[in-house]
């Protein structure tokens, strides 16, 4: 999507994220994530002010269970998601 190839990308200033990004990017997504385990993805978003990418890494919910469970959960990743309509993940 070329609104996420002309952003400038920021890394979360919170390291643990920030080295979970580093680590699924370098391993192409092969290597299970400390804070997610052993299914997940990396959302891109664009912060609403900045215009920067972000990335954050996210648990694969792979049951229904699971999916309204996190859906009724208002997250500020799912508050990013709403506020813009270009999404990569």
């Amino acid at each position: 999507m070329p609104v996420f190839d002309d952003a400038p990308y920021e890394p979360s200033p919170w390291e643990p994220v920030a080295a979970e990004v580093e680590r699924y990017e370098r391993s192409d997504g092969s290597e299970p994530s400390e804070l997610a385990g052993e299914r997940w993805v990396i959302l891109w978003t664009l912060a609403a002010r900045s215009g920067k990418v972000r990335k954050t890494p996210l648990v694969r919910v792979a049951d229904d269970e699971g999916a309204r469970q996190a859906a009724t959960e208002r997250t500020i990743p799912v508050f990013l998601l709403e506020a813009t309509e270009e999404r990569r993940g």
